[in-house]
């Protein structure tokens, strides 16, 4: 059976969900080495093995991979990027064998409903038949019935019963266990282009094929796990709420509703944002439903709300904020998720391996919002060469072409809006600085790749033409920003 993984990831938590809700866990950002040994410790694991004095930690491994920094544990300097790439593995593999401790339990408990099932069934024959229940056993029989079963390996749970990883036995493999993955998807909440280089490799040096990893924003997490709710819930425009520690966000969807399919969806950081260890204390407690009322009130008012969700570790428990649902649940749909990031990746996860098409164009943060094409004579004719699609992730939107400069120095490009009114914007990049040549003598090759959502990169170079015209190191380079582009138009 193939497992689809979703994890999302930020400084203090990471989620884990395998295979949808079938298996999910929450485990703090954090790595350990034991002191004297390669042994590695994640979670609350580790800070269990630091308490007893028996190992060093590293924690805020998101901020840490951002700025490439380093942490120097027993005299040797480990890079942000192999701190990662330990997390991970360790992360994907107890939550693999996580999901087999929970199959096996579920496949425990049936057997035992089975058996006495059986049991009462022989009783129902022994009756009917008139045969002695207390005759005797065989001694093979009896010693079989002395046999203990075999035992189970059981979740660890802490003291509110929240499954936690349990540890991965030696006895098995990496190898089987990685195999097992048929896609994993890691949410992360502002998708840069450096980090997410940073997250592939190190899911690499896990051992995990480059086609099987997929990057995404919390965004795009969010519309993935709303489009797997009931229609209902999103027939109009969608909430969320965001509150972890020091972190309070609010997301919007909102579902065209004419012929064209698509969906709009953006995110904002709340000033107003506070930590979660004010919630320990009833003033704290007040204090953090205030916030939230105010923040709700501003931002919901005069909207209309298919449901409205709310995610985060600081919304496991919702008892503090009364005031504050009491505002969002009047006349609105509310749904609770806290691992909603990780849950909607796992969804995404699943629908690429299994070849599933989006029924909706998406616009977000990791989605181009316009096409961009370039024009082009082929076949005498004039003609648009696509070079990115709206809707397109832009994590994954590189081109490259080979042209023949035929009477320019220029290349042409228009972008066209996919939403709203605005006409096609276009723009011409010049070619200065290359070399003159007759006519149809000068061969180039355009690359393009996204650097964000909205900036795309665009480098050309002069290929020359064959032996007649060498190639030079001419190359230019430039940066279209897409939103501004159109703003300004």
């Amino acid at each position: 059976m193939k497992r689809y993984i979703g994890i999302s990831l930020n400084d203090d938590y990471a989620d884990l969900s395998v295979n949808g809700e079938t298996y999910t866990v929450s485990v703090p950002t954090v790595v350990c080495k034991e002191k004297g040994s390669e042994q590695w410790l994640i979670g609350e694991a580790a800070y269990e093995s630091t308490l007893k004095g028996s190992g060093i930690i590293v924690d805020k491994l998101m901020s840490l991979l951002k700025k490439h920094g380093t942490a120097t544990i027993e005299k040797h300097r480990y890079k942000a990027s192999e701190l990662m790439t330990e997390f991970l593995k360790r992360l994907i593999l107890e939550g693999l064998y996580g999901l087999r401790c929970q199959e096996a339990r579920i496949s425990q408990t049936d057997t035992e409903v089975t058996s006495d099932a059986d049991a009462a069934e022989a009783e129902t024959i022994r009756e009917d038949t008139g045969s002695d229940p207390n005759a005797a056993v065989t001694a093979e029989s009896a010693e079989a019935s002395e046999k203990k079963p075999e035992e189970k390996p059981e979740l660890k749970t802490d003291f509110e019963t929240k499954p936690q990883l349990p540890e991965r036995p030696a006895s098995i493999p990496i190898d089987e266990l990685l195999e097992e993955i048929g896609v994993i998807c890691i949410s992360i909440r502002k998708p840069e282009e450096e980090m997410i280089s940073e997250l592939r490799k190190a899911l690499l040096r896990v051992g995990i094929p480059d086609k099987k990893i997929h990057i995404l924003s919390h965004t795009e997490s969010f519309v993935r796990f709303v489009l797997k709710q009931d229609k209902n819930l999103y027939n109009r425009m969608v909430g969320l709420f965001e509150l972890s520690n020091q972190c309070f966000y609010y997301y919007e969807m909102q579902v065209s509703r004419g012929s064209r399919k698509y969906i709009v969806a953006d995110s904002e950081a709340e000033e107003e944002a506070f930590r979660l260890d004010i919630l320990k204390t009833e003033a704290g407690q007040k204090i953090g439903d205030k916030i939230l009322r105010s923040c709700a009130e501003r931002i919901m008012e005069r909207k209309s709300y298919a449901s409205v969700f709310l995610a985060g570790k600081g919304f496991e428990s919702t008892e503090f904020a009364p005031d504050f649902m009491s505002y969002i649940c009047s006349r609105r749909r509310v749904c609770i998720e806290a691992r909603l990031f990780a849950l909607g990746a796992e969804y995404y996860a699943e629908d690429i391996d299994n070849g599933v098409t989006d029924e909706y164009m998406i616009l977000c943060d990791t989605r181009v919002s316009s096409d961009v094409d370039v024009k082009v004579i082929a076949q005498e004719k004039e003609r648009r060469l696509p070079i990115v699609s709206a809707g397109s992730s832009w994590l994954e939107a590189k081109s490259c072409c080979h042209m023949i400069l035929d009477q320019q120095n220029y290349i042409d490009f228009q972008v066209t809006p996919l939403v709203g009114y605005r006409k096609p914007v276009q723009l011409r990049m010049m070619l200065d600085g290359f070399p003159e040549r007759e006519n149809r003598t000068t061969r180039i090759k355009m690359s393009t790749e996204f650097l964000d959502a909205d900036r795309l990169k665009i480098t050309v170079r002069d290929e020359g033409f064959g032996s007649l015209f060498p190639a030079t190191d001419t190359e230019i380079s430039e940066e279209i920003n897409l939103r501004e582009t159109l703003e300004r138009n």
